[in-house]
């Protein structure tokens, strides 16, 4: 007598990884709302000396009819830093980030971003400053339990095998 088994996979469990998969429009939904936390970031000087700033605040709200939102950036005593804005591509599955500068009063390049296990990824090679041509890794995570954001802006330099800190922060929802 033969027997038959089913494999019986609920469709929302099936949805939910296609869509952890490909990318969605909510992928980013953990990030809005307010933050609080600690930016420490390398000092331009080639001193290789890092300084860290505390009781950054940051304001994340969505924007664009559901498919991006803006990050605004708050020194401790209040003052406004900057913005970023991120887009989805729902054609291709993927972010797209822009980062406005006050100091010099312009838009950065703009810079692909993937989410994929629970990180949002930005790769770049090719840069460049005043010490050389570099390749970038900009890594965003959340811990859901702790709902804690991290977030590390690496380099890594031509001829160079480690990849070496710029900047990071560490917030906590308010």
């Amino acid at each position: 007598m033969r027997k038959l088994y089913l494999l019986i996979i609920p469709i929302t469990m099936l949805s939910y990884n296609l869509r952890a998969q490909s990318g969605s429009v909510t992928d980013l939904d953990w990030i809005i709302g307010e933050w609080e936390g600690a930016n420490i970031g390398l000092r331009n000087d080639g001193s290789g000396i890092y300084d860290t700033i505390r009781d950054v605040s940051v304001n994340v709200r969505k924007a664009f009819g559901g498919f991006g939102h803006i990050v605004d950036w708050y020194s401790p005593e209040g003052d406004y830093w900057g913005s970023s804005v991120r887009t989805y591509n729902s054609a291709h599955g993927f972010w797209l980030e822009r980062w406005f500068n006050i100091n010099k009063g312009e838009w950065n390049d703009e810079h692909k971003l993937n989410w994929r296990n629970n990180q949002l990824i930005m790769t770049s090679d090719a840069e460049k400053d005043q010490f050389g041509i570099y390749a970038v890794k900009r890594i965003h995570t959340y811990d859901e339990a702790t709902q804690v954001y991290r977030y590390k802006n690496l380099r890594k330099y031509e001829g160079s095998t480690q990849w070496m800190l710029v900047d990071s922060f560490v917030l906590k929802k308010k």
